[in-house]
């Protein structure tokens, strides 16, 4: 498959602290309400909606 769509970075590093509040490295962070994943294909379906089953057990999707 393809990597042209897959997410390799959103907003840039964001510092991560420990409990003294010092910082002690960056991560690249998901976009969740977007729900663009790094690493991901940007145009993955990640709630998919069930409407029933039909005929032939075969699941009906929007």
């Amino acid at each position: 498959m393809a990597e042209r769509n897959k997410i390799k970075a959103l907003y840039g590093p964001v510092n991560v602290y420990d409990a003294s509040g010092n910082i002690v490295g960056q991560v690249e962070k998901d976009d969740t309400t977007n729900r663009w994943f790094i690493g991901h294909d940007m145009n993955a379906v990640w709630d998919q909606k069930v409407l029933g089953y039909g005929r032939f057990r075969s699941v009906l999707r929007l």
